[in-house]
């Protein structure tokens, strides 16, 4: 348990702390660790994977990062930042809070925050975040250096490329960014309804009903219209290649 000023939980596979001004708990070779920050200051846990493959799942109020025979969890602190260095596949799941939150995603780190809260992690080959709470939630996807891909559909979009893989659900509006090289692709999947694709320069943004997907930096931009609505075009003097499919006004 903490204490009333600003303490810091580390968690290891096998060992674990909790330390604040004027105190120091270690246990170590406990499978399952649980950690409280309940008496006040701004608190923040640390949890570190095994070589094994590992899952973190990051919550406003609480998280937990679990792997072969062992169980690190916090509970009520502002930041937990789980580390994904020792090896295996590493998968992490965000979720979001009732107020307005925004994912950012990137192949070697990426976050959620909101009101009273922040889920870091870094090193996990597979990050996804969900918009279920409520609030106005916004997701920012940035490309690696690679050859990457961006898909957007109504419900989700992720951006995937060598070693990592990023993808938000949920999200009110989603902006892609390739920016730091390789050839990166984007494909834009419609809804049911009445959709708008713009685009001019090196963007595009792709407006839906009740959710938005903004590209930039793309070489090749692909648009589908599968689902129905009156889908239309207005797509001009742009930097990238641009295909489209389907039925289109």
């Amino acid at each position: 348990f903490d204490a009333a000023g600003d303490d810091v939980f580390v968690h290891r596979p096998t060992t674990a702390y909790i330390s604040g001004t004027g105190f120091y708990n270690y246990v170590q070779s406990f499978d399952e660790v649980t950690a409280y920050a309940t008496a006040g200051g701004v608190d923040t846990a640390k949890l570190f994977d095994s070589a094994g493959n590992d899952k973190f799942v990051g919550r406003p109020d609480y998280s937990y990062l679990e792997g072969p025979g062992y169980l690190g969890y916090a509970s009520g602190f502002e930041t937990v930042s789980p580390y994904a260095t020792a090896g295996g596949l590493d998968t992490a799941m965000l979720f979001d809070s009732a107020g307005n939150d925004k994912f950012v995603g990137r192949p070697t780190y990426s976050y959620l925050e909101g009101p009273g809260y922040l889920s870091y992690v870094a090193g996990f080959a597979e990050v996804k975040a969900y918009s279920t709470a409520g609030g106005v939630d916004i997701s920012m996807l940035f490309d690696s250096a690679g050859d990457d891909l961006f898909v957007s559909r109504p419900e989700s979009a992720y951006l995937s490329g060598t070693g990592f893989f990023v993808s938000g659900q949920g999200f009110h509006s989603v902006s892609a960014y390739a920016r730091l090289g390789g050839t990166d692709t984007a494909r834009l999947f419609d809804s049911a309804g009445d959709d708008n694709l713009y685009g001019r320069g090196n963007a595009f943004t792709f407006q839906m009903p009740g959710v938005s997907s903004f590209g930039e930096g793309f070489d090749l931009v692909e648009a589908y219209a599968q689902n129905g609505g009156a889908n239309t075009l207005d797509v001009l003097d742009v930097d990238y290649l641009f295909e489209h499919y389907g039925d289109w006004l």
